[in-house]
């Protein structure tokens, strides 16, 4: 064998451990880049969930000051009336109510019609209030029913929503009743 031709295995020799070590690095370096997608997708699934707590801790609360059995005094069907406070958030375009219950036949008006369904309550503020009024079956009082409330944030079409739920029991009036004759 001649001396060039040891040069030239000797050149061909170190080009494929070059060429081993290159497909090696690029293999690491294909490694890296999934990992640092994986670690991409993490932060910004991460961010996601961070803005969504966010924006929860941002929404209304509410509680209900009174679930009052209203027969008769103030309505002439088997019903109550359910007065909502908001404690605490942004200030609302609408909230949308629907009620529950084992006793509830659904919401109604002061006359003992069916309220427009959905029942749709306009610009509520922390600390203002809102009532609903509530069809029952008989044998109501005391019974647990809820509100759903679907509350979108006044601001246009960036415009946050949330649902929250109020529980409640229903409790006999205690005003002195009228008769009437």
């Amino acid at each position: 064998m001649e001396l060039g031709d040891m040069a030239s295995w000797s050149a061909a020799g170190v080009a494929t451990i070059a060429a081993a070590a290159a497909g090696l690095q690029a293999r690491s370096a294909r490694r890296q880049v999934s990992a640092a997608e994986r670690q991409a997708d993490a932060a910004a699934e991460q961010v996601a969930i961070m803005r969504d707590e966010l924006n929860e801790r941002a929404g209304p609360s509410f509680v209900v000051d009174e679930a009052m059995d209203a027969h008769p005094r103030e309505l002439g069907f088997f019903g109550c009336r359910v007065t909502v406070r908001m404690t605490t958030g942004p200030r609302l375009r609408s909230i949308v109510v629907t009620a529950h219950g084992s006793e509830i036949a659904g919401l109604a008006n002061h006359h003992g019609m069916s309220a427009p369904n959905p029942y749709v309550v306009p610009d509520v503020r922390p600390g203002g209030t809102f009532t609903c009024y509530l069809a029952c079956e008989d044998g109501y009082v005391g019974t647990v029913g809820s509100l759903d409330l679907t509350c979108t944030e006044e601001g246009g079409a960036q415009a946050r929503t949330w649902d929250r739920a109020v529980g409640f029991t229903i409790a006999r009036d205690a005003s002195p009743s009228r008769k009437v004759w």
